[in-house]
């Protein structure tokens, strides 16, 4: 697939996803991240959301939410010493994040269509930049260059990606590219091991956690109960220590990544 059918493939879908009032999208994301805190995947995202919380309380930080969809996940973390930006591929995610953000009264938050693979921003420009499972939408040649060119020298980036070697949950994207869900391109550009040794060479001091190895089995059967909260948290205790064995990582469902932009003198802005 060449890149503009699926620049296109990707713009269509999210716009399609993104064109509902905004009363529905509150509700759908709320339902969304309600599932992402407490229910299969919960260590993931909260760690993930610790990560980010650990390092926005710095005064005049400049953010990008990169590849922001609504904006709804990103709006809790905005707070008045920032900058913020958040940009997306949708035009439609971009209107709803507007029209959000302004519920809110974040000022400070700057909304942009843009393809992440091509930004319009200036060389070293941000301070941190916030990845939500971008990656699987783009092309990573072009991406992973891109971020280092308009992340500050020894800025940060926080990344939650699925990773993409399990059979049972690469069935379970065929299942959701029949159903419309996904996109083809997307089905196909998962993460890999592979993919964050590429992302790694082009930072410094990367972390790569995993998650979700076990608790992904029990997902078709969740429900919020006692019962599943404790044999969730029991699996997840599981999960950290045969995540732990090299050959056990490649078959988490999710890692958490931060990387540092490597220094001033080892950028490459071509």
């Amino acid at each position: 697939m060449n890149e503009a059918n699926y620049n296109l493939e990707e713009e269509l879908h999210y716009d399609k996803r993104y064109q509902l009032e905004v009363n529905s999208i509150t509700k759908y994301y709320n339902d969304q991240n309600r599932m992402a805190n407490e229910g299969p995947l919960r260590a993931s995202h909260k760690y993930w959301e610790k990560e980010v919380e650990n390092h926005v309380n710095i005064n005049n930080i400049r953010i990008l939410d990169y590849g922001c969809g609504s904006g709804l996940r990103s709006l809790t973390f905005i707070k008045d010493h920032m900058e913020f930006y958040g940009i997306d591929i949708s035009s439609k995610s971009i209107e709803q994040a507007k029209l959000l953000s302004s519920k809110g009264n974040f000022t400070n938050s700057k909304w942009e269509v843009m393809d992440c693979q091509q930004t319009n921003f200036p060389n070293n420009y941000f301070d941190l930049i916030l990845d939500y499972g971008t990656f699987s939408s783009l092309d990573k040649n072009k991406a992973f260059p891109e971020i280092c060119r308009i992340l500050k020298p020894n800025g940060t980036i926080i990344c939650i990606e699925t990773l993409g070697h399990n059979p049972f949950t690469n069935l379970k994207r065929k299942i959701n590219l029949a159903r419309g869900t996904r996109t083809k391109w997307a089905t196909q550009n998962i993460m890999k091991m592979k993919d964050w040794e590429k992302f790694s060479t082009n930072f410094q001091n990367t972390e790569i956690h995993y998650f979700g190895f076990l608790t992904i089995f029990i997902s078709p059967f969740f429900f919020k109960s006692k019962i599943t909260s404790v044999l969730l948290s029991i699996l997840e205790t599981v999960d950290s220590i045969l995540l732990q064995i090299p050959i056990m990582k490649k078959f988490a469902f999710k890692t958490v990544v931060i990387s540092k932009n490597k220094t001033e003198s080892n950028i490459n802005h071509n």
